[in-house]
């Protein structure tokens, strides 16, 4: 019974304009999210809290704030302005020199 409850107010939530959706959000002040800290975009519906970027269709901000470190991580040394890559003039056979007579 329960649970109906919920997913009708989550497709209620989802028929409204997103201008109104976030208009509602921003209006209230910031929640703690479960996963940890505070999130702009949970809202508070009828004593319920709710994901607003789950309702428009997107990813879990938090989750996304949580998963750049970890691509920081595997990607550091290309961020840091360094390829890991070789150059490819560096892989290059040498050439004989050029004489110009």
């Amino acid at each position: 019974m329960f649970q109906d409850e919920i997913l009708g107010m989550k497709s209620e939530l989802r028929r409204m304009a997103r201008k109104d959706l976030l208009r509602m959000v921003f209006s209230q002040p910031e929640k703690n999210c479960i996963l940890g800290g505070p999130c702009p975009f949970l809202l508070k519906y009828q004593e319920i809290r709710f994901c607003v970027s789950e309702i428009l269709g997107q990813k879990c901000q938090m989750e996304k704030l949580r998963a750049i470190p970890e691509d920081e991580e595997e990607n550091g040394e290309e961020r840091n302005g360094v390829n890991p890559e070789p150059d490819c003039w560096a892989s290059a056979p040498p050439r004989d020199p050029v004489v110009i007579s």
